[in-house]
């Protein structure tokens, strides 16, 4: 391998970065939303327990990189006059900096919690903890739902479902644990990789030239000979 393809290959070697894990901090949330009765059911109550994972997709690199939060892991468990056991879960791919998250029952049922994952705006360049505001009663596909947790001036229609209710609910028992995820980059190591075999190819195709300089002028020397 000529010299100067030497010299490359080692000053690479030693002056590529090692490849960088970052720490992205991930949260899991839990909470209780409770709604009461209205006037027709005053003993009538309802508890959403829920709990998710609120994580961040980084964008970028080194000091240029976004942060955009989403939310997976959904779960949901129902318990009072309006419906008992799990509700529906999935996952939000992709949280504005103001959102809400949609909680159903088993009916289709629907309370909504705002969240507010960062001041920052679309912009995060720096993931942070998400905030969890307030909640409300957004929309009942049951006949239940509408008559016994709904106000009387709420109710614009008599068919199902009603929706945009609006019904401010009492969110508590907040709980955000945080915990970091390592994510380790392997574009270092795929640049590293292209590199080495870039000056693998080259080292290769100038042996070659050499070789067939060499047998050129080999083939010369005999010719003058004869």
């Amino acid at each position: 391998m000529p010299k100067l393809t030497t010299a490359w290959l080692t000053l690479f070697l030693f002056a590529a970065p090692a490849a960088r894990a970052d720490t992205i901090p991930m949260y899991t949330v839990n909470g209780d939303v409770t709604l009461g009765g209205n006037s027709s059911c005053p003993s009538c109550s309802e508890t959403l327990g829920f709990s998710f994972n609120f994580n961040y997709n980084e964008i970028g690199a080194f000091q240029s990189s976004l942060f955009f939060p989403y939310v997976s892991n959904v779960q949901t468990t129902w318990s009072g006059n309006l419906a008992s056991g799990p509700g529906t879960s999935g996952s939000l791919a992709q949280i504005g900096p103001e959102d809400y998250l949609p909680f159903f029952d088993s009916h289709g049922d629907e309370v909504d919690v705002w969240l507010q994952n960062s001041s920052q705006g679309l912009q995060i360049t720096s993931p942070s903890a998400p905030m969890l505001n307030y909640a409300w009663l957004y929309g009942c596909a049951t006949s239940t739902c509408v008559n016994s947790f709904v106000p009387p001036y709420l109710v614009y229609s008599g068919s199902l479902p009603l929706e945009a209710i609006y019904q401010p609910e009492t969110l508590s028992n907040v709980q955000v644990d945080s915990k970091t995820v390592h994510t380790p980059e392997p574009s270092t190591m795929a640049m590293l990789g292209c590199g080495l075999l870039l000056l693998l190819l080259v080292a290769f195709q100038r042996e070659r030239q050499r070789a067939a300089s060499s047998a050129s002028q080999a083939g010369s020397h005999s010719d003058l000979s004869a």
